[in-house]
């Protein structure tokens, strides 16, 4: 029996019987191929065509991770400050001495 990855141009032969079952065939090709080891994929059959099976890989997800929730900075609270003293409006027409303790002689 032939088979071919898909996107793959080579070709391959396997001396298995032609009418075994789909998931038979592949624990087959996958066992001739790791022989042995721990298959790092899956495959499944996605077509037959003039005696060729094209075989697709299914890749397991074992390295997907979970998405990461961004942590936002704190904001900074402001410190509290007194308010600053408005000054009073006064008005620049007349000009006169502003004293509480007037001295005796003055011109005023």
């Amino acid at each position: 029996m032939k088979y071919k990855f898909e996107g793959s141009s080579e070709v391959r032969e396997l001396d298995v019987k032609t009418d075994m079952k789909d998931g038979e065939l592949c624990d087959v090709i996958l066992k001739s191929i790791f022989q042995g080891q721990v298959p790092t994929c899956g495959i499944s059959i996605k077509e037959r065509k003039d005696g060729i099976v094209t075989l697709e890989r299914v890749y397991a997800n074992k390295f997907k991770t979970d998405a990461v929730a961004i942590k936002r900075p704190k904001k900074r609270r402001r410190r509290w400050q007194s308010p600053k003293r408005i000054k009073r409006w006064v008005s620049r027409s007349p000009e006169r001495r502003m004293n509480r303790y007037n001295t005796v002689y003055t011109k005023y």
